[in-house]
């Protein structure tokens, strides 16, 4: 059964394909208070790489975004949303366990 965030982002999916070949930036932030992603309760990471590869692989259901030498993946099961910001940018909100949330901004340039 597909849930109210899934169905987005399997809609995104069905034409993603646009963007490989093209470099994505993640701005990932992983909190212990759902409604705080600051400095005082978060870790950050940013990271780009030129796109190869993305899908979702169902074992593990997980999508991923791939490179020459680097992978991201998110875990589809625990996916809270799933936001267009614009055409070319996105919002996820994974919830890992009760207190570990991890919110990711894709970007594609």
């Amino acid at each position: 059964m597909v849930s109210d965030a899934q169905l987005p982002l399997l809609t995104f999916f069905e034409t993603a394909d646009r963007f490989k070949g093209q470099t994505i930036e993640i701005k990932e932030t992983i909190s212990l208070n759902k409604d705080n992603y600051d400095r005082h309760f978060s870790s950050f990471s940013n990271f780009s790489f030129v796109l190869t590869n993305l899908g979702i692989r169902f074992s593990g259901a997980k999508i991923f975004f791939m490179g020459d030498q680097f992978q991201y993946e998110l875990h589809v099961d625990v996916l809270k949303e799933f936001c267009e910001i614009s055409p070319t940018e996105y919002s996820l909100l994974e919830v890992l366990s009760e207190k570990v949330y991890r919110k990711t901004t894709i970007t594609f340039k």
